[in-house]
């Protein structure tokens, strides 16, 4: 699956972490949508040239 299937995945259990007031999990699935985002910028930048 993609990176940007799990961050919108995070992101639904995120908005379902603040909607019960379960903020520790929340936080969790902050990290990991910013991880997955950051993953994929990381695969469609170029490499740098030399």
């Amino acid at each position: 699956m993609t990176d940007s299937y799990w961050a919108i995945c995070a992101l639904r259990d995120i908005q379902k972490s603040l909607d019960t007031q379960k903020y520790d999990v929340a936080t969790h699935h902050i990290d990991d949508a910013i991880n997955a985002i950051t993953a994929r910028d990381a695969q469609s930048d170029p490499a740098p040239e030399a």
